[in-house]
């Protein structure tokens, strides 16, 4: 039988590409190049629309590479552990005197100063933590668990934070909710902001779905705080 290409020619080798507007021609060395990019969201140059991944994606050594401005003109600087290997040589570099910065995760250690940072029991133990209290790394350290209650650590002592008990569905995320609401509410009222943020993430690990800040005001009426 003839073979008639996608060009509509009899015996051409022409053939249509994967791309979601596919490119028809008979050279297979610029197939899907269309549709081709960075797919990684938290990448500078992510390109939304980009089907294929091609290893361009380029990560920021500081937030001023994806972001219009230094990272100590911000107000607030929430980061995890996936990008403190971008981000850690900025920390110790900048005056952030200013920046309230809330980290979610121990990964890497921290010898740079954050406000609050949101870590899971499994991550981090007390002796550590403790450390990084007393050398003034860390002003705020909420002590997660899926299981027990939370513990709110300072300088000044422990607090206990028992969320409601929720059966957890999936918990992944709920450490970053909590430090995103932390980050973006801050802690003029610390013990208000980390009942709201325990909330948030006892909803989203219960329900695995982003809570709305009604919903968070309404479940943080039921969470209780045990001074220890």
């Amino acid at each position: 039988l003839p073979i008639i290409g996608c060009d509509g020619v009899c015996g051409s080798l022409a053939v249509n590409d994967q791309c979601p507007n596919p490119q028809c021609d008979d050279n297979p060395d610029n197939d899907n190049m269309s549709c081709t990019g960075c797919t990684e969201s938290t990448a500078c140059n992510f390109d939304s629309t980009a089907f294929f991944g091609d290893d361009s994606c380029e990560y920021p050594v500081g937030c001023e590479d994806c972001v219009d401005g230094e990272i100590e003109n911000f107000d607030s600087l929430i980061i995890d552990r996936y990008s403190i290997k971008y981000i850690k040589e900025e920390l110790k570099k900048k005056d952030l005197s200013k920046v309230f910065v809330t980290q979610a995760g121990y990964d890497e250690e921290i010898d740079y100063n954050i406000d609050f940072l949101v870590v899971s029991k499994d991550e981090i133990d007390v002796v550590e933590a403790n450390r990084l209290l007393n050398e003034d790394f860390v002003n705020w350290i909420l002590l997660t668990s899926s299981n027990l209650p939370a513990r709110l650590l300072s300088k000044d002592g422990v607090i206990e934070i028992a969320p409601p008990d929720f059966k957890t569905i999936n918990s992944t995320g709920a450490g970053d909710i909590t430090a995103a609401y932390i980050g973006a509410f801050g802690i003029e009222d610390v013990i208000e902001t980390t009942k709201n943020a325990c909330a948030a993430g006892a909803l989203l690990a219960g329900t695995s779905t982003f809570p709305s800040l009604t919903k968070i005001k309404e479940i943080s009426e039921l969470v209780e705080i045990n001074p220890r």
